[in-house]
């Protein structure tokens, strides 16, 4: 008889539990958010940019992770990332987005989006700040910073 090792168990009890559409909703924009800062060096410079002027003593540390595919509980450090960031990464989507800010944002990159960016960071800043996906991610982020302990 297999018996899975306890973190296998573990990460298969997670994954059947987040088969829930709010959980699912919440992992996609998460996902989706750390694509679209990671993947385009503009935007993520602008997203550093902006954490080291607003929180100095934080500014080496890397803003967003890609969430892992396979392991549930690696997932915590880039929750507790995008946790961290998230105000910063609602600023950075107003100002591409909306060119809200005008007077604390650096110059050169305020107004410098072209239409689709604009759109994404629309739509995306849309989707984080509803009050489900807010409610969701805090729990699941709660949840999984326990878990990390256990693995």
């Amino acid at each position: 008889m297999y018996i899975h090792c306890a973190g296998h168990s573990l990460n298969l009890v997670i994954s059947s539990c987040c088969g829930l559409p709010e959980i699912q909703n919440m992992i996609s924009k998460v996902k989706e958010a750390c694509i679209f800062f990671n993947y385009s060096p503009k935007r993520n410079g602008f997203l550093s940019a902006v954490i080291k002027d607003q929180y100095p003593e934080n500014a080496r540390k890397k803003p967003l992770i890609t969430l892992c595919t396979t392991r549930w509980a690696e997932r915590s450090e880039a929750y507790e990332h995008f946790y961290e960031s998230f105000e910063y990464v609602v600023y950075v989507l107003e100002v591409m987005a909306h060119n809200l800010h005008h007077d604390d944002c650096p110059a050169q990159f305020y107004g410098c989006w072209n239409t689709a960016t604009k759109r994404d960071a629309s739509g995306l800043l849309q989707a984080i700040t509803n009050f489900e996906f807010v409610v969701t991610f805090v729990i699941g982020y709660l949840y999984l910073s326990h878990m990390s302990a256990l693995t």
